[in-house]
Order: C-alpha cells, then structure tokens, then sequence
C-alpha cells in the first residue's frame, strides 16, 4: 500500500471562503476558510494578522475584531492550515482598516 500512496500529491490546499477587503476600527467580521487534502479531514487553523486585532473561535470560521486606528491602516491576515500528518500551508489576504 505504501508505494500506492507515495505516488500521490500530498499538499493542503486552502482558500478564504469569507474575508472582508475594508474593515471599521473596532468592528467584528467573519472569516472563513475551506481546505482540502490528500486522505485529511481534519485540519487545524492558525489565524494571525499584520496589525494586531483578535481572532474570536477555532477551526474553519472565526471572528476577527479589526484594532482600534486612527488613519487608514493596510494589515494582512494570515493563517496556517495543518493537517493530522503536520504539513501546512499558509494563506493571506490584504485588508484596509479604516478608522471608525
């Protein structure tokens, strides 16, 4: 069965289903991601961004509370897709702040 499988492409794949491109200062906004990969279903995710902010859940739909600004702030999202074998993957997506 091991030589079956080695032959096989092993990647996570992984994509935003839901971000938001502009956000309020202080305001709270779903982000979603759908992953897929060979023989897992189990995934664990890591979400991080540019600029601060908090990541409310776990898994493949959380929350995020964009920071408080003052002027017009570029920020990126992150996150880390892992599955149950260790192999990962990372995502992102530029967002705008703007202050509220």
């Amino acid at each position: 069965n091991f030589s079956l499988w080695s032959t096989q492409a092993k990647q996570i794949n992984a994509s935003y289903t839901t971000v938001p491109t502009t956000v309020e200062s202080g305001q709270t906004y779903p982000i979603s991601v759908a992953a897929s990969g060979f023989a897992s279903t189990s995934f664990t995710y890591t979400y991080s961004s540019s600029c601060g902010g908090t990541f409310t859940g776990t898994g493949a739909n959380v929350t995020f509370t964009a920071p408080m600004v003052t002027t017009l702030t570029n920020c990126i999202i992150y996150t880390v897709v892992t599955d149950q074998c260790g192999r990962s993957v990372s995502i992102s997506q530029p967002i705008t702040i703007i202050p509220g």
